[in-house]
């Protein structure tokens, strides 16, 4: 019987069938007694035949008769029982059929509520998609900030650096004919900062970027430029060479007695120079007198000529001294350019490591604040109902569902097989599907051209917890 509505007429029928289901109690005991009695029998002869050695030709006959006043038994209870179960029947038929009105209501406002439960979804992951697109141009414009201020930083230091290897190298070539314009030169010198070459000094370039155009990064550097201090940096600038120009000056006395005692080391050597062609001329002239005089005239000569020879020993000896002297202040000269050279890198070193340690810090500050305001640009603005979110599987093709089995089967098949083959060989397509889309539950996804996942999401309906006093 189809489940219905009660009507009237029915309910006439339910009042009147209402009496006989009074006997219900009694058909049951009767049941309850007829299964004792049929149960016992049955038991008896199942015992008989455990207990024998061989089933004979008379047990067999007696279980069959068994089996047959089972069944006999079994079709007068049905036969019993069954106007009680149509009177049940038609009743709950009509109560069912009351109850059945409500549920397309219900249905309509859980769809209601299940779309609504997608909306504030689906508006979330686009405020957190936007949160997330603007913390990361954020984070790229503080990464911008940061390279550009390094690069400044940087480059001024370069400057200032060479503009002292060139201070220093200017030092180092001074010579005594030129020491006292030099001197003047230096103490004239203008150590400001040459801020019309601003353009020429700061020379880097920026790299394209994955949230701002080109023009905005050139804004940024043009703001980053325009707010620098620059009054700061060219008094510490010229303050700076102010100093290593000082140093210099300091040193040009001690500059003057090295360039002094490389030229009387000059005028040494030449003078050396000069008296040994001389002595080896005046040996040649003494070799050829020898050859031409008598023994007594070559005894003298040969005299002259050891003479001659101590005196060149002694010659090439202060020779050796005086190179000793020179090649002791030449290194001496190099270890000291040496030295200024180290301490320029070291001090050009330290400024663009603090350029590097300032940009970092105002990158991780500006990166800070840029997770603070994602955040807050990603919570929620509307109190969402509680839902359950879940995955709907769309196959597309055929060669979905063979992608569907490699996926269950690396993920379950073994396990099922080993624990229940029936159920693993009665696996059909639609409980493919669900494995997926439980799987996705955990992350879990086949990667295929032919499967489509949707999110859905079930709105929960609970009653709300009374509030406490």
């Amino acid at each position: 019987m189809s489940e219905q509505t009660l009507t009237p007429g029915q309910g006439v029928v339910i009042a009147n069938i209402l009496p006989t289901l009074s006997s219900m109690p009694a058909v049951l005991e009767a049941h309850r007694v007829r299964v004792a009695k049929a149960g016992q029998y049955a038991q008896g002869i199942i015992d008989k035949v455990s207990a024998a050695e061989k089933i004979t030709a008379e047990m067999d006959n007696d279980m069959k008769t068994a089996i047959i006043r089972l069944d006999d038994a079994v079709k007068v209870m049905m036969g019993e029982r069954q106007p009680f179960t149509q009177m049940m029947e038609q009743i709950a038929g009509a109560f069912i059929g009351n109850e059945k009105q409500l549920k397309p209501y219900r249905d309509t406002l859980q769809t209601f509520r299940n779309k609504r439960a997608e909306q504030v979804a689906a508006e979330e992951r686009q405020r957190q998609e936007e949160a997330a697109r603007t913390a990361a141009k954020n984070k790229e414009y503080a990464d911008i900030v940061a390279f550009i201020t390094r690069n400044i930083e940087q480059k001024l230091a370069a400057k200032k650096a060479d503009r002292k290897n060139q201070l220093q190298a200017a030092f180092n070539d001074i010579t005594l004919a030129n020491f006292e314009a030099k001197e003047q030169g230096m103490r004239a010198l203008s150590h400001m900062f040459p801020y019309g070459k601003l353009n020429e000094i700061l020379n880097y370039f920026v790299p394209a970027q994955k949230f701002h155009t080109p023009a905005e990064v050139a804004a940024i550097d043009k703001k980053i430029r325009d707010g620098y201090n620059w009054d700061a940096f060219m008094d510490t600038y010229k303050t700076e060479l102010e100093v290593f120009m000082r140093d210099l000056i300091d040193r040009l006395p001690s500059k003057r007695e090295e360039l002094l005692e490389q030229k009387r080391q000059a005028e040494e050597k030449e003078r050396l120079r000069l008296e040994r062609e001389a002595q080896l001329a005046r040996e040649q002239e003494l070799e050829r007198q020898r050859q031409q005089a008598n023994a007594a005239e070559k005894k003298r000569i040969e005299a002259e000529q050891d003479a001659l020879r101590k005196q060149q020993e002694e010659t090439r000896r202060q020779e050796a001294a005086a190179q000793a002297d020179r090649d002791r202040l030449a290194e001496e000269q190099r270890l000291r350019e040496e030295a200024t050279q180290l301490e320029l890198e070291r001090q050009r070193q330290a400024e663009e490591k603090k350029a590097e340690e300032t940009a970092e810090a105002a990158r991780a500050v500006s990166h800070a604040g840029t997770l603070f305001d994602q955040v807050t640009a990603a919570a929620p603005l509307d109190k969402a109902p509680e839902a359950r979110k879940g995955y709907e599987v769309t196959v597309t093709g055929a060669a979905g569902y063979v992608e569907l089995f490699q996926f269950w089967f690396m993920e379950a098949g073994p396990a099922l097989w080993e624990k229940d083959q029936k159920k693993f060989e009665a696996m059909k397509f639609s409980s493919l599907v669900s494995f997926a889309e439980k799987a996705m539950l955990k992350g879990k996804k086949v990667e295929s051209k032919y499967i489509i996942y949707k999110e859905t999401y079930s709105s929960v309906n609970r009653r709300d917890q009374p509030k406490e006093d």
